[in-house]
């Protein structure tokens, strides 16, 4: 694997390929390398120490780590703990982290999905990657709204419109 940034490729997306190329690297010399980066392979790690130490492989100790290790609660999350005890290598920092949790990204519909939940929380009905349904009190009927591509949708789109609109049925009509 060598870095490299091949022409029209931005900062972001070079830094993906180098850290993808390293783990495939690692995956075919030495995949137990990798249990600071991928959550299969820490996981794995975890479960291989406790064996070592005379835990069987039925315990349900073992069967609660999955669930354990993934756990948001970063008091309860091994995840978490690996992570401050140094084990884990992390792309953004606490408080980049922090951050995104009430700013969404401005360029993709991850800005509508986080502006009709901060707006109008009480009128959304259900909201996933690709789909908002609200009841709104423009309209009182059901709006489902479909949002297949991830680029479309963002604060260029979307801000513009904030101003003439009251609830969240209105603004996705207003983006059909």
């Amino acid at each position: 694997h060598e870095e490299s940034n091949p022409a029209g490729v931005d900062a972001a997306t070079a830094q993906i390929l180098d850290l993808w190329g390293e783990v495939l690297d690692a995956l075919e010399t030495n995949p137990l390398s990798l249990a600071d980066r991928l959550d299969w392979v820490a996981k794995y790690a975890l479960v291989r120490g406790y064996v070592a130490q005379g835990v069987d492989y039925a315990n349900p100790k073992l069967k609660a780590l999955d669930l354990q290790y993934a756990d948001i609660d970063p008091s309860k999350s091994l995840y978490h703990r690996l992570v401050s005890r140094g084990r884990m290598r992390t792309l953004f920092s606490a408080e980049q982290i922090e951050r995104a949790t009430t700013e969404p990204p401005r360029e993709t519909r991850a800005f509508l999905r986080g502006t009709l939940m901060a707006r109008w929380p009480e009128e959304i009905l259900g909201i996933n990657w690709d789909t908002v349904s609200c009841r709104g009190r423009y309209s009182k009927d059901l709006t489902r709204f479909t949002m297949m591509e991830p680029t479309r949708y963002g604060a260029a789109q979307v801000e513009p419109l904030l101003d003439e609109v009251n609830h969240s049925d209105e603004l996705l009509n207003r983006l059909r």
